[in-house]
């Protein structure tokens, strides 16, 4: 491979890289009380009233969401069997 321009890598490096602030967020409770409702309306923004699937072990997904007057976070959400 064509080695880099040494001026292109300190470009790149002086760039400031901001990391999303992470949350890690676990749903805990006891069976059928909502817990998987409550990830799929916050990850998928959809909610479906018919589904009685049960959750067996656990889920994650990883959510990115605006905070008003905060920014950007990023959440790691923990769906838990009940």
């Amino acid at each position: 491979p064509k080695p880099q321009n040494p001026d292109d890598v300190t470009k790149i490096m002086s760039k400031k890289v901001t990391k999303l602030p992470q949350f890690k967020v676990i749903l805990v409770g006891d069976s059928a009380v909502g817990k998987t409702s409550i990830a799929t309306r916050a990850s998928q923004d959809s909610y479906d009233e018919d589904s009685t699937q049960s959750t067996i072990g656990f889920s994650f997904q990883n959510i990115v969401k605006e905070v008003p007057n905060k920014g950007i976070v990023k959440l790691m959400l923990w769906d838990t069997a009940g």
